[in-house]
């Protein structure tokens, strides 16, 4: 059974740190840890950008390093190992984690664009850029989807940039990732006299469209999620 959240936002609103927060308070508002061999949170950096927050979160829950493995894909293929079941050479798999992370679903999507060479897309049937972007946004759809609800995932979050009521059919199909998802929360940055203020907004749950500020952030997150009926899986 598992919850999957998707954490949307502007650049520098706080999506990762409010990703893996969301992650260790999971854990920690367990009664009994998992008692598996594999880590309990994978952290997949998509972005490549979360090393020194995931460094910062550790120093602040000394504990905790043990529980998290970062794993950063190089490349689709890659990728699309590390959302499939484990082998002898696929050691990267989230398959056996509780709790996943998947940060900069849209970053990876671009990613995977600036990569495609011409003769790469020649080969596949695709043109441009940006056919390239819509090939890997479905493929990464796809391989979420089934990660989500397989294997021992309970809670699984991704995050990506904000693209509500973005024009132009890659975005649009960017927007269509809510979907897949179980909770939408949009992430906000204030800039109130002396200070910086970060915010956390539910907008979906299961597909009920109630935007909600939650004034407690990542805190509140965990209750809503804790309390959430749990989806069968496959």
């Amino acid at each position: 059974m598992t919850v999957g959240v998707l954490l949307t936002g502007d650049t520098g609103t706080g999506k990762t740190t409010a990703a893996l927060n969301l992650a260790v308070k999971y854990v920690q508002a367990k009664k009994e840890q998992p008692k598996i061999d594999a880590p309990i949170i994978t952290f997949v950096d998509a972005n490549m950008g979360g090393e020194l927050i995931l460094g910062r979160i550790c120093k602040d829950h000394p504990n905790l390093k043990p529980w998290v493995r970062r794993v950063v894909p190089t490349d689709c293929d890659h990728l699309t190992s590390i959302l499939g079941k484990p082998s002898e050479e696929n050691t990267d798999s989230v398959y056996l984690s509780p709790v996943v992370v998947i940060d900069g679903i849209s970053d990876y999507v671009d990613f995977a664009a600036e990569h495609a060479d011409g003769a790469a897309r020649e080969g596949t049937g695709l043109g441009s850029k940006d056919d390239v972007r819509l090939d890997a946004m479905f493929r990464l759809q796809r391989l979420t989807n089934t990660a989500m609800r397989r294997g021992n995932t309970e809670l699984f979050i991704g995050t990506q940039q904000n693209v509500w009521g973005a024009k132009g059919q890659y975005l649009r199909g960017m927007a269509h990732m809510k979907f897949y998802f179980d909770m939408i929360a949009r992430t906000n940055l204030y800039k109130p006299k002396g200070g910086r203020k970060h915010t956390i907004t539910l907008d979906k749950i299961r597909g009920a469209d109630n935007p909600v500020s939650l004034p407690n952030g990542v805190d509140d997150l965990v209750r809503i999620i804790r309390d959430l009926p749990t989806l069968e899986k496959e």
